[in-house]
């Protein structure tokens, strides 16, 4: 069994995207928060809160 040129470049092609995700993936993973949060962030998502108009 001989790969043809079409073949070869069908499997360039997946090793590529696979190759490509998996970086993705790997790259700039975000540290989540834990569970508390820091002390500013805390208080500017309140003074938001309190900023916006009640309905």
């Amino acid at each position: 069994m001989s790969l043809k040129p079409r073949d070869f470049s069908f499997v360039l092609i997946v090793l590529a995207v696979v190759g490509a995700l998996y970086f993705l993936s790997t790259k700039n993973k975000a540290k989540p928060l834990g569970a508390n949060p820091p002390e500013h962030y805390a208080g500017d998502q309140t003074r938001r809160l309190s900023e916006m108009p009640s309905a």
